[in-house]
């Protein structure tokens, strides 16, 4: 005996016929099942649900945070978005557990994961969890990018300089110190551009230059720090004579020594 509609049911087995006879009687009589002969089915009990019957028990799971199980209803409810977006949760979770692994090879999964979190968060327009996940995969290129596309140049400034202290190519490493300081430019953050040039000695010689065409009184005492810093004594000469400051001449005189 069969109760219930296609989803939910309750089966009731009983190979004694006198004794199950007044249960089944009353419940036949109030219609409340029917009897289901399995010899003559070969569907058995299963009910085939509808396209907006999974849809809507994929949500029930995703609002659960049981990302997997929803990506599954999901696909079956032929939900192209909200299958994305489950999937997008759910690997985004399965990294995080991995990371707490602490494993080698669990780190490389979770990367791997990430990535692919990223890829379904931004085909959905969320960027900024895309963004978000590349940041904790330690893809600080490709989140510089996605900044870069949102029209975000300060956060993508700080993310091409943290590419460049990842990246061990020289190459690669002044190209992106390079594209760090020109987006700092681009912010017209002047002396963030000026200090990134300046904290690299094959890049001095481009801080020097900027330091030469500007006539900002204010920047130009700004940089002064700087390029004590990045020990550049006669440059800081240069703009004290400029700024017709003798006692700081004196002491980068000293230094320089």
């Amino acid at each position: 005996v069969r109760c219930g509609n296609g989803v939910c049911q309750v089966v009731i087995y009983d190979q004694d016929k006198s004794k199950r006879a007044p249960v089944f009687h009353y419940l036949l009589t109030r219609r409340l099942a029917q009897v289901f002969d399995s010899s003559q089915s070969s569907s058995g009990l299963v009910a085939r649900s509808t396209q907006e019957e999974w849809r809507r028990r994929g949500k029930n799971l995703f609002e659960n945070k049981l990302y997997t199980h929803a990506v599954f209803c999901f696909v079956k409810g032929n939900d192209e978005r909200r299958t994305l977006l489950a999937l997008a949760y759910s690997l985004y979770v399965e990294a995080r557990n991995a990371d707490a692994s602490a494993s080698s090879g669990a780190l490389g999964s979770s990367s791997d994961k990430l990535l692919r979190a990223a890829l379904c968060f931004a085909s959905l327009g969320q960027h900024t969890h895309a963004i978000s996940c590349l940041r904790r995969a330690g893809e600080y290129e490709l989140a510089a990018d996605a900044y870069g596309k949102l029209g975000q140049q300060a956060r993508r400034a700080r993310m091409l300089e943290l590419a460049a202290a990842k990246e061990a190519g020289r190459g690669k490493h002044l190209g992106l110190l390079r594209l760090c300081a020109s987006a700092w430019e681009g912010t017209g953050n002047l002396l963030k551009s000026m200090a990134v040039r300046a904290s690299h000695p094959e890049l001095r010689r481009e801080a020097a230059e900027m330091l030469e065409r500007a006539d900002d009184e204010s920047f130009l005492r700004a940089c002064l720090p700087k390029l004590e810093d990045a020990k550049m004594y006669d440059e800081a000469l240069q703009i004290c004579d400029r700024l017709q400051l003798a006692e700081r001449a004196k002491g980068f005189a000293r230094q320089s020594a």
